[in-house]
């Protein structure tokens, strides 16, 4: 059931509530965490919760550099997730969390490991890229692309806002080939040029159809709008208008919403052909802010 319709901006937007696996956006249910852990058991949620309010995390206590993480309880680690790509993606497909052919075969297509230098790449969990910017974990980017797999076809044009590592870029550019183009823009410049650096290596089949740019993500890129598809990996607090005025009508946009380190929504949104904005939560995160490039840098 949808409530009634509220504006966003100059917009006219209706807020539609939509079930999601059981969990997902219930209060009482296990918040997912940007490329942290999600579908946990209630024994890990209670375990990861203890140790997130005391600022530490399990798989970090008491762990030698370069060792593995320990192996968990479904839902966090398993072995087949730190082998290789096609193992991780398999575990993605087996808990639910990649449900289309599409999704699974452009995961498939572009391997973790060519856009992180971290030990352990195939992990489910975010790991750090440098500049205090992290690659999400693949079973946030996975949803991601599962709210993308029916919108986006060969010819769109996607918007990547905070690129980082480049690879969800990627992710799109295969989603809209042949014959679409993907723009990634991040305000942090080592991370433009170690994003097109990454693709050229591990993906130089797609760099005709990725675009790099460095910039502010909150001002999307104007001169390549409008979009048919806008990715936002960061928290905005509120609804980016400059990016709702650079998607086009029957676009889509995901992003998350809300402050930063409280109650976040990860919301979908479809903008009609009469301009309305159709708002659908799809899950409760917790992501790092939409900001500058000076906060970001100076962030602990």
């Amino acid at each position: 059931p949808g409530s009634a319709p509220r504006t966003v901006g100059n917009y006219r937007a209706t807020l539609q509530s939509t079930p999601v696996r059981q969990g997902a956006s219930s209060p009482s249910g296990p918040m997912l965490r940007s490329g942290f852990v999600s579908n946990l058991s209630s024994l890990s949620t209670r375990i990861f919760s203890r140790h997130r309010d005391a600022g530490r995390l399990p798989h970090r206590r008491r762990r030698r550099r370069g060792s593995p993480p320990p192996r968990g309880r479904r839902g966090m680690f398993s072995p087949a997730e730190m082998h290789n790509n096609d193992l991780l993606i398999d575990e993605l497909v087996s808990r639910g969390t990649i449900t289309s052919r599409k999704v699974e075969r452009v995961m498939r297509a572009v391997d973790r490991a060519g856009y992180t230098d971290a030990d352990w790449p195939y992990v489910d969990s975010p790991q750090s890229i440098g500049n205090n910017a992290t690659i999400s974990a693949p079973h946030m980017h996975a949803m991601a692309l599962e709210l993308f797999a029916e919108h986006l076809r060969g010819g769109s044009r996607v918007l990547d806002v905070g690129s980082g590592s480049g690879i969800f870029t990627v992710y799109l550019a295969k989603m809209v080939e042949p014959g679409g183009k993907a723009f990634g823009v991040d305000h942090i410049e080592e991370l433009v040029r170690r994003g097109r650096e990454s693709v050229a290596l591990a993906n130089p089949e797609v760099e005709e159809l990725v675009e790099f740019r460095v910039g502010d993500g909150r001002l999307g890129w104007k001169t390549e709008a409008p979009f048919d598809a806008i990715h936002v990996g960061a928290a905005s607090p509120t609804m980016p208008m400059a990016l709702v005025e650079q998607l086009a009508p029957g676009g889509r946009m995901v992003i998350p919403l809300g402050e930063r380190s409280s109650s976040q929504r990860f919301v979908s949104v479809d903008k009609l052909e009469s301009g309305e904005l159709v708002e659908r939560e799809v899950a409760a995160v917790l992501y790092v802010p939409l900001c500058g490039a000076e906060e970001q840098l100076r962030r602990k």
